[in-house]
């Protein structure tokens, strides 16, 4: 079956579409052959500036998933203290919405880095706990992709089929929620 695919789309001025790729030691580099036929746009963004950034949108629901990226580059503490900025300042300057701050999703950590995984998901319930903002929840990752078989080789990422269970727990979630 031949599905049409039309000439144009309206896109609404609210929606984003952003596709990222980690530069990481959990990837390697794009090829010279991808970086000549891909449209790349490296974004040097800081927590701050994104934080700032939403706050500044109009939104009813917003879910802010703090995972498995950053855990190669901060320690706890510093994880605490950017964190603990970032949702404050999204919560505050939205205290109608609702707010879900989610953790680490499934993936193929074991050893050490499974144990700093599980420090991050601690830190990040802590800081929306001792927040105390009504609209804020903690959601742990673990409730939307609970185990590592459908991430990627690397062990992290989500595959396609993640994503699609992550979607299906998430709208489940908001259901239970009222949203």
């Amino acid at each position: 079956k031949t599905i049409a695919i039309p000439r144009r789309i309206r896109v609404p001025k609210n929606l984003f579409v952003i596709g990222t790729m980690n530069v990481d030691e959990t990837t390697y580099m794009f090829s010279p052959k991808v970086l000549d036929r891909a449209q790349v746009i490296e974004f040097r963004v800081s927590e701050k500036e994104m934080a700032d950034f939403i706050a500044g949108e109009d939104f009813d629901v917003a879910t802010l998933e703090m995972g498995v990226n950053v855990m190669g580059g901060f320690s706890l503490q510093e994880y605490e203290n950017r964190v603990l900025y970032f949702v404050r300042r999204i919560a505050e300057s939205h205290p109608r919405a609702r707010i879900l701050a989610i953790d680490i999703f499934g993936n193929a950590l074991v050893g050490e880095k499974r144990k700093r995984a599980d420090g991050f998901r601690e830190t990040l319930r802590r800081v929306v706990d001792e927040l105390g903002i009504p609209n804020v929840a903690y959601v742990n990752g673990l409730d939307l992709l609970p185990n590592d078989t459908e991430v990627s080789s690397e062990g992290l990422h989500p595959t396609p089929e993640g994503h699609r269970i992550i979607a299906q727990n998430l709208l489940r979630l908001l259901g239970c929620v009222g949203i």
